[in-house]
């Protein structure tokens, strides 16, 4: 995910504090993985709360340790290829009905 860690740190402000909250979401998943996905049936209420429980953790990271510098996004390039998103963006939508 490094170009998501980039574009978040430029649009929220934050520059090296993200690396920690990356780094406790990962230590969140992977404790949901281990917790509700190591055993030797599939319970999916206990998967479901244990879901909630890693969900509101992560929101809990997510509100204590991101306090960006409320700096406004200007004009400027991220150093990611220009043709790379034109590409992405012209790539085939499906519409809804």
């Amino acid at each position: 995910m490094p170009l998501e860690k980039q574009v978040l740190c430029y649009v929220l402000g934050l520059d090296d504090d993200i690396d920690d909250i990356f780094r406790q979401f990962s230590a969140i998943i992977d404790n949901f993985r281990f917790m509700a996905l190591q055993k030797e049936t599939i319970d999916w209420e206990a998967i479901n709360s244990s879901v909630q429980v890693g969900i509101e953790k992560c929101n809990r990271v997510a509100k204590g340790k991101a306090h960006g510098q409320h700096h406004h996004p200007e004009n400027t390039k991220l150093g990611v290829d220009t043709q790379l998103v034109l590409d992405a963006l012209a790539s085939p939508r499906f519409s809804h009905p």
